[in-house]
């Protein structure tokens, strides 16, 4: 059945939307129509595009192309992009390629290869991590459970070495410190458990979920919250004084507040974390930081620092 002028730019645009070049001959000849109507038909989806803020249509080498925002943003954002990717360590060589392949796809033609030459520097020095394991078909098996509500049965690597088969569901997926995680309902752990997405070996098989176990408190966004380090131990409210940029104390534990400055410059910190992640955070800042409470903490804290400088006496 013939279209009509209304089915047509329909067409041109989903087409368009879904990033197709349209050569203007074959448009001309797919449709049958003249110049004068192609060029009416151009400027009713630049006034759709101009009113539902949806890009620019552009017109090069005989051909149209939807450009989604002004070249200004694409490329700034195409670049800050390029560099988290760059910085995060969290794909193999051969991976990173891929991605920023990608994220330069999104640009017009014309600022793919500036936006190369301005990443080439911190690329050609990326350090992967010391056993980086193929990241992106994992995460297109894992995020297709997500979307489909399926329970995985996989083989999974513990932080000691050890292989074994899980049952989970995944809820979520998301990227903390050079790893991606999986948000899961364990029948393991009985409870939400955070998988590394590189210890999923591989996933055997997957089944419909049963009935959820969820806990209708949970959320990524209270995990943040509570640590951007490692996920262990109880949660308990902590203070510390700390004598460094206070900065990077407040970025380590996302809840945390000052609730004093000293004369000296230090302050007095107040944060609600994972105890067992925090500890680690802590002893790296050796004599910046001292814990004030809970008392349990300060013993732990002080127990690690004898046993340290014990190693060193040895």
């Amino acid at each position: 059945m013939k279209m009509n002028s209304n089915q047509r730019i329909a067409e041109m645009i989903v087409r368009l939307d879904e990033g197709e070049l349209l050569n203007v001959n074959n448009l001309q000849d797919r449709y049958e129509i003249s110049e004068r109507t192609l060029r009416r038909y151009v400027k009713e989806i630049q006034y759709v595009l101009l009113e539902t803020n949806a890009g620019q249509l552009n017109k090069k080498d005989g051909a149209l192309r939807l450009d989604r925002r002004s070249k200004k943003i694409n490329f700034d954002a195409a670049l800050a992009t390029g560099q988290v990717v760059i910085g995060s360590r969290a794909f193999n060589t051969i991976e990173l390629e891929q991605v920023l392949e990608f994220i330069g796809s999104c640009l017009p033609t014309s600022q793919q290869s500036d936006l190369k030459y301005q990443l080439n520097d911190s690329k050609y020095g990326y350090i992967p991590l010391s056993d980086p394991k193929p990241a992106l078909d994992m995460i297109k098996q894992v995020t297709k459970c997500i979307t489909n509500k399926r329970q995985m049965i996989f083989e999974y690597r513990s932080s000691r070495g050890d292989i074994s088969i899980h049952h989970a569901v995944p809820l979520s997926l998301f990227f903390e410190v050079h790893y991606f995680y999986v948000a899961m309902e364990s029948e393991e752990h009985n409870t939400i458990w955070h998988y590394r997405l590189d210890r999923i070996i591989e996933i055997k098989n997957t089944v419909a979920r049963k009935k959820s176990n969820r806990q209708p408190d949970y959320s990524i966004r209270n995990h943040k919250k509570l640590t951007y380090l490692q996920d262990m131990g109880p949660t308990e409210r902590i203070v510390f004084e700390y004598r460094n940029y206070v900065q990077t104390a407040l970025d380590a534990f996302p809840s945390s507040e000052i609730i004093k400055t000293n004369s000296d410059g230090s302050h007095i910190i107040r944060s609600y974390v994972k105890v067992g992640g925090a500890i680690l955070w802590l002893l790296s800042q050796g004599s910046e930081v001292k814990v004030l409470s809970p008392l349990s903490l300060v013993n732990q804290m002080q127990d690690k620092l004898k046993e340290a400088q014990q190693r060193y006496e040895e």
